[in-house]
């Protein structure tokens, strides 16, 4: 190893251990500039078969995950007067989504949180900005997921990394907070 890799492991679920995670990593390679907030989960499921705790489940997943990393570096960047955090948000947290009602309401919640965090935050130096993948997301577990479905139409994740280095870069006066992505759209 050439020492630029450090791997942590952490339960973003608990935010205690997520705290220790991140401190433990600042030790080690330093602060905190940037955090990208990209674990996250997705299940259909239809409103009048899903549960409480199919809800809970995509809230924990999507949002507690997100805001528990935010929690645990915000406070070193305020300090400093510097940084960037990312959250992924979704297209069904922008518009209707039937049979993925749980999960269009955790992405709605990280939509509000992270939208009303980079105002609250903005004037201290720290850019906060969703990223909304507008559509399937052309992954190994997605392809596997649905095979029978042509990938064409979906977004790269080259396309992902691109805007989130494009959200990352952006200079304090011209700061992007949302940011949609689409496919291009396929002709049949």
């Amino acid at each position: 190893s050439d020492g630029r890799l450090a791997v942590f492991g952490v339960d973003l679920g608990s935010e205690d251990d997520a705290r220790r995670a991140f401190a433990a990593a600042e030790e080690r390679v330093g602060a905190c500039d940037a955090l990208l907030n990209v674990a996250g989960g997705f299940a259909m499921s239809p409103a009048e078969t899903s549960t409480s705790a199919d809800l809970m489940s995509m809230l924990e997943v999507n949002l507690h995950t997100a805001v528990n990393a935010t929690k645990a570096v915000l406070s070193g960047m305020l300090q400093r007067g510097s940084g960037f955090i990312m959250a992924v948000g979704a297209g069904a947290a922008l518009s209707p989504a039937p049979g993925r009602t749980e999960y269009a309401a955790a992405k709605a919640a990280v939509t509000a949180y992270f939208a009303s965090l980079a105002l609250e935050v903005a004037d201290r130096g720290v850019n906060v900005a969703v990223l909304h993948p507008m559509g399937t997301i052309d992954t190994p577990a997605n392809r596997t997921a649905m095979p029978s479905v042509d990938p064409a139409g979906w977004i790269t994740r080259d396309a992902l990394a691109e805007a989130t280095v494009y959200l990352a870069t952006r200079p304090p006066g011209g700061w992007v907070h949302e940011l949609r992505v689409h496919a291009r759209p396929v002709r049949r």
